[in-house]
């Protein structure tokens, strides 16, 4: 095999290897923006519930869900994309793999399958170059929609805020639960009485 090929191939699986890292992880910030804008608009259809034009106000909200939701599902297209070119890499290295046992094996068939090895080697080459330059899915692009006033868009900090105030929520939650079962022990366990029928 020849060096610069051997070069190519390693260059493709590290790449594959990396950029399959990059993809898990923008997966799952993907569906963590999912759940957290699914959580708001939940809240915002409950908010409406309580205003007079219930139906205008939920047709806003679903307007506002379907922008948002698109995006995400255009981000998720745009890593289907990119897994899909990293899985054609890793196939063709398997297949250059498989040639040099082939090679190894049976040294005269080699010799003349080297034309072959070297346009596979430039269709590597070509594909490793479309992948690199294949711009990443970046971050949530702000969305606006008709009729909406602001547009959300989650950070890292903006989720680290939300996590500890989850936390002291819970915190808050166990220190009353911990109150009410020391009121209910200093009571007794007699139970309480009814009041009487009038």
């Amino acid at each position: 095999m020849k060096p610069g090929l051997m070069g190519a191939t390693l260059m493709a699986w590290s790449l594959c290897a990396w950029g399959q890292v990059e993809i898990e992880q923008e997966r799952t910030r993907i569906d963590d923006v999912r759940r957290h804008q699914s959580a708001l608009f939940a809240e915002q259809e409950r908010a409406c519930q309580s205003k007079f034009a219930v139906t205008g106000c939920q047709s806003e909200v679903d307007a506002r869900r379907r922008a948002v939701m698109n995006g995400l599902k255009r981000q998720e297209a745009a890593l289907n994309d990119k897994q899909r070119a990293h899985r054609g890499v890793e196939q063709m290295r398997r297949s250059d793999e498989k040639a040099r046992e082939n090679a190894a094996r049976n040294p005269a068939e080699a010799a003349s399958s080297s034309p072959e090895s070297s346009v596979r080697a430039e269709r590597e080459k070509e594909h490793l170059e479309k992948v690199k330059n294949h711009p990443a899915p970046g971050p949530v692009a702000p969305t606006r929609v008709p009729g909406a006033t602001a547009t959300t868009v989650i950070n890292e900090t903006q989720r680290s805020k939300g996590r500890d105030a989850y936390q002291a929520k819970l915190k808050e939650a166990e220190k009353k639960r911990a109150e009410r079962d020391k009121r209910l022990q200093e009571r007794g366990s007699a139970p309480l009485a009814l009041p009487l029928p009038p």
